[in-house]
């Protein structure tokens, strides 16, 4: 029951920083170490609950569903709000001018020429 705890709050913190759009102010390195941090602690949930379930009494598996569905809507939300904030980010870099292109337009100089 301890690693659910700490895997509950692993997962109140990680919404927190969504909820609390500190996640817009983010680049999108940031957002994909996020991203998968997400998904490690959505991996040791699977695990933990795949273990309780399979050594919790019959009479207590619909209480530990219950518990499983609600945590992984949770995760849902978070997956999402991060994929959202990714597809975000990635259309603004793609939307950015890319200055090496710009440099090899073609421009005409001009030229000056001196009279003496």
């Amino acid at each position: 029951m301890a690693r659910r705890k700490l895997l509950k709050e692993k997962i109140t913190r990680l919404k927190r920083l969504v909820d609390d759009d500190a996640i817009n102010d983010w680049d999108i390195d940031e957002v994909t170490v996020f991203d998968d941090k997400i998904t490690e602690v959505w991996g040791e949930f699977i695990s933990l609950f795949e273990e309780i379930l399979s050594t919790c009494p019959a009479a207590e598996e619909d209480l530990y569903q219950l518990q499983f569905y609600g945590l992984s809507t949770r995760f849902d939300e978070l997956k999402v709000t991060v994929k959202r904030k990714i597809r975000q980010l990635q259309n603004l870099q793609s939307q950015m001018p890319d200055i090496r292109r710009n440099s090899r337009e073609f421009r005409q100089n001009e030229v000056t020429v001196k009279l003496r």
